[in-house]
């Protein structure tokens, strides 16, 4: 797809580059597609050349969630090609169906998440303003080129075809060429604001909810600043003859920190930290928290250009831009700042890796554990059962699948007792067990712990739950079951009126208090001995 409009090609780039460029592209993705061992159904690569030789590249992926390792993998392969001169943006976008050509209805129109204003825009705008270059105006000589365009578009004198058509002979493939001025979405607003203040502005959702937000949370949402290139940052490291990494965060474009961490004036090595600060084109979030360290870039006369915020090793800031963008190699930027003796950041890095792994496995370890039955509760009856806040036919389900009352009740406390570990701070969707557990008669929980098959992990999930704050007289109100799905974030119990639960018998809470004594969790201990002990 050629996505600058038909009469503007010839005026903007001769038929030659633009037709060697895209077969280069479409070389490297073909060599790509045949080597990489992550899973791709479909590819979609979006290519934008700017004045300056600049490139913009975006790419969509089905399965989406294989989306960031192809996009580092296929940025770097392009942006060693030599990005031909241009007198505007030349857009094109090439689409692969490896194996479900259906799945490319899921893909956005190239280049529109890019757009941040909440109306239409020419892409040819957005595509500027992200790549931190003028957009050439409108002068009688470009008005009197395009009325000539159709003529320069085909070619060279010795081939009269269109670029289209060279193009078609080149790559084996249909290309289509926009015949008009290309427009995208805007992105819609988040909410309305209700009444601004400080330090929390009220606003209401589409959903007619109210909520409350901070002010450096209100100052994205409400942004129209461009999304990250590394077209901008080339532009911006062009000026750039000193950079101060300080300790600390950013905010409002400005560092938190004064101590610096590392002093960079080499011209050398101010070109190889620019290197290893390379982006990938395009959204990446918004981190809540304000990074560790900040970059700030200087001029050759000591001015403050810009300051950079890093995140957690994959994120990059700059108050030019409304979203983070993602690093294309965040690994390779912290070692650099190690081999310099800012050792922190790596540290940090590999600690959060380590907890990541963790998280993992125990999300492996829960689903490995989780009772027969689920698998049959389709996204219909889970969506209902979310609406109406009730859980029974998911324990129905689960009571089906285990013709034997007890071993139906001994899965579901043997999946409670599978989790992270920690009884506060565990993630949310722990919580479905004990919401599962709250609909079975406390006889039957204690009947079922009689059973000679009783594992400590069933004694585990058995003591997490009659010490819990659902399960105690008093305790606090569950949050609604539609809440909870959509939630993923951390759940602290505190209970109101810890005590001894009513009716477990004596031998069962004293067993459950031996199990929890013999942890090394400080806080687990507290709770058995407020729940099991006899006083």
């Amino acid at each position: 797809m050629l996505l600058t409009p038909r009469q503007e090609i010839g005026v903007r780039i001769d038929s030659g580059a633009l037709t060697r460029f895209v077969t280069e592209v479409e070389r490297e993705l073909a060599g790509y597609c045949t080597s990489t061992p992550a899973p791709v159904d479909v590819l979609q690569v979006g290519c934008a050349m700017l004045p300056g030789h600049r490139l913009i590249i975006e790419v969509q992926t089905f399965p989406a969630e294989a989306r960031v390792f192809h996009a580092r993998q296929i940025t770097q392969r392009l942006r060693q090609l030599d990005v031909p001169v241009v007198a505007g943006p030349v857009v094109f976008a090439r689409r692969m169906c490896l194996r479900s050509a259906d799945q490319a209805q899921r893909f956005r129109p190239p280049f529109s998440a890019l757009a941040t204003g909440a109306e239409a825009a020419p892409l040819d705008r957005i595509l500027c303003e992200a790549g931190g270059v003028s957009q050439a105006r409108e002068t009688v000589w470009n008005r009197l080129s395009k009325s000539l365009a159709p003529g320069r578009m085909r070619g060279s004198a010795e081939d009269g075809r269109t670029i289209g058509a060279q193009l078609a002979e080149r790559i084996r493939v249909f290309v289509a060429v926009a015949n008009k001025a290309v427009t995208v979405a805007g992105a819609q607003p988040p909410f309305a604001i209700v009444k601004k203040d400080k330090p929390l502005t009220t606003v209401r959702y589409p959903n007619g909810a109210n909520g409350y937000i901070d002010e450096l949370t209100l100052e994205h949402a409400v942004s129209h600043a461009p999304h990250p290139t590394q077209a901008a940052l080339d532009g911006l490291f062009e000026k750039v003859a000193r950079i101060r990494v300080l300790e600390g965060g950013m905010a409002h474009g400005k560092a938190l920190g004064r101590s610096v961490l590392l002093d960079v004036m080499d011209a050398a090595d101010i070109k190889e930290l620019c290197g290893r600060l390379a982006i990938l084109d395009g959204p990446a979030g918004h981190c809540m928290c304000l990074g560790d360290p900040s970059l700030q870039l200087l001029s050759a006369t000591g001015d403050s250009l810009a300051v950079i915020g890093l995140h957690h090793g994959h994120g990059l800031r700059w108050s030019a831009w409304k979203d983070d963008a993602s690093l294309l190699d965040g690994l390779a930027l912290l070692e650099w700042f190690a081999g310099r003796g800012v050792e922190g950041p790596l540290a940090k890095y590999h600690e959060a890796q380590r907890e990541r792994e963790k998280q993992n496995a125990a999300q492996q370890r829960w689903a490995a554990a989780m009772p027969a039955g689920f698998n049959g509760i389709s996204a219909a009856d889970w969506q209902q059962m979310a609406e109406s806040n009730d859980l029974v036919p998911a324990l129905g389900a689960i009571f089906t699948a285990h013709p034997n009352r007890n071993d139906a009740i001994l899965a579901l406390l043997r999946w409670l007792g599978s989790g992270l570990g920690p009884w506060s701070g565990f993630p949310q969707y722990e919580q479905m067990a004990e919401r599962l557990l709250l609909l079975v008669p406390i006889d039957d929980l204690v009947k079922a712990l009689d059973a000679s098959q009783v594992s400590p992990t069933h004694l585990e999930g058995a003591a997490r739950f009659f010490s819990s704050s659902l399960f105690a007289a008093g305790g606090c109100k569950p949050i609604p079951l539609k809440t909870m799905m959509a939630m993923g974030a951390m759940h602290i119990y505190a209970p109101k009126h810890p005590g001894v639960p009513a009716d477990i018998p004596i031998a069962l809470r004293h067993r459950l208090l031996a199990h929890c004594l013999a942890s090394d969790d400080a806080d687990k201990k507290n709770r058995a001995r407020s729940a099991f002990s006899d006083r």
